[in-house]
């Protein structure tokens, strides 16, 4: 959970560009405490307070994952065990939208876990980190490579990249520009 950009995210959201509709966060058992704490480190905690008080703001839910099928509001997941930090519980995630799955790893190398999100998901937003190589942490072009030979019919679409990192000639990979949208 490197989540700092949190206290930052719900000051635009209490203050600069304030949401009037219900978030709700989904994470690893403990989410709301840990996202609780980034706000003290961020030294925000204050305003957040004191902007709740006046505006109201918009109701926080948090759902901790279990690996079992879930809700949070109006979306049905999945939760996924993945391998990134030994230290964290990680997951990635099947999205169920519109009669679709979509899946996102998260950070995570290659793994168990990650073939289960690409077995049952209809796209995969995957992350990769690096071009070559295997790393404990991250997914490198290598790895996409392999899940690319084990799933040879589903879309990726590559996110959290590395500078070096491009879609390598392989057929139906993704690689989007920072801050493009696209519709899944």
């Amino acid at each position: 959970m490197s989540s700092f950009g949190w206290p930052f995210l719900l000051f635009s959201y209490l203050v600069l560009h304030p949401r009037t509709s219900d978030l709700w966060v989904v994470g690893p058992p403990g989410i709301q405490a840990f996202l609780e704490a980034m706000v003290r480190a961020g030294a925000i905690d204050h305003i957040v307070r004191l902007a709740r008080e006046r505006t109201g703001g918009f109701r926080l839910h948090f759902v901790e994952v279990n690996e079992a099928d879930q809700q949070a509001g109006g979306v049905r997941f999945r939760a996924v065990r993945v391998e990134h930090d030994p230290f964290l519980d990680c997951y990635g995630y099947l999205i169920e939208c519109a009669g679709r799955v979509a899946g996102y790893s998260g950070d995570t190398r290659l793994c168990d876990g990650l073939r289960a999100i690409a077995a049952g998901s209809d796209v995969l937003v995957l992350e990769c980190n690096q071009r070559h190589g295997e790393s404990p942490l991250h997914m490198s072009l290598d790895g996409v490579h392999t899940l690319r030979r084990e799933f040879p019919h589903l879309p990726l679409v590559l996110t959290h990249r590395g500078p070096d990192v491009d879609g390598d000639g392989m057929a139906n990979v993704l690689v989007p520009s920072d801050l493009e949208t696209l519709l899944l």
